[in-house]
């Protein structure tokens, strides 16, 4: 994935994954690019993943609000 200049490396299975869910909500490569950069760890792109899958998380606001709110509060249960 390409957004202008940057690049990121090829993603690990688990981004891949969390990558297919959000494809699920919408294509755009800056939405995918926003939350790729945002997500750094497994354990939050494993939430991502969740919260699509158990339609928490349905529109790319959803996505947005919800990597912000995992990234300064932390995963939930933990």
């Amino acid at each position: 994935m390409k957004v202008n200049r940057y690049a990121l490396p090829e993603p690990s299975d688990v981004e891949k994954k969390m990558l297919k869910a959000l494809q699920s909500i919408s294509s755009d490569d800056k939405f995918l690019f926003g939350i790729r950069v945002t997500l750094e760890t497994d354990e939050l792109r494993r939430e991502m993943n969740a919260a699509i899958e158990d339609g928490d998380v349905q529109t790319e606001e959803d996505a947005i609000y919800y990597a912000i709110q995992i990234v300064e509060e932390g995963v939930p249960g933990n």
